[in-house]
């Protein structure tokens, strides 16, 4: 799934939120 590389889907009490590996970097997530 190469979407699912490009795209990281996050799951969330307050729903589903889609975070893309910019909005991640800024976010402090770790990057693949």
């Amino acid at each position: 799934m190469q979407y699912a590389k490009r795209t990281v889907v996050v799951w969330s009490p307050f729903g589903t939120q889609t975070m893309t590996p910019v909005l991640s970097s800024r976010s402090g997530a770790n990057r693949p």
